[in-house]
């Protein structure tokens, strides 16, 4: 059984994205932009480190990852489509686009 974490924490969902870990799909309501990653037994461990300001990043890798949830986010107010839950990051990385 897949386990899932979720977070609505832009700059964690970042430093996530330059750890590896695969973000799943994310949702808007009212505003907010939840991110869902797949979970793994490390996910809670660099949770706990980005937190407690321990987190070790590569600075060009983490703003890249910051674009890239940027480009997600204003996404939703560009579109007029429905794409659902499934991001341009996911699609890109599943070789779809």
């Amino acid at each position: 059984m897949r386990t899932y974490y979720s977070n609505e924490d832009f700059y964690l969902s970042a430093y996530l994205l330059t750890q590896n870990f695969r973000l799943i799909e994310h949702t808007r309501q009212k505003g907010l932009t939840t991110f869902v990653f797949e979970s793994t037994d490390n996910i809670e461990n660099a949770v706990n480190e980005y937190y407690s300001m321990n987190a070790k990043v590569e600075p060009m890798k983490y703003g890249n990852s910051i674009r890239s949830l940027k480009s997600i986010i204003h996404s939703y107010s560009t579109s007029t489509s429905n794409r659902g839950n499934r991001n341009e990051y996911q699609l890109h990385k599943e070789g779809r686009r």
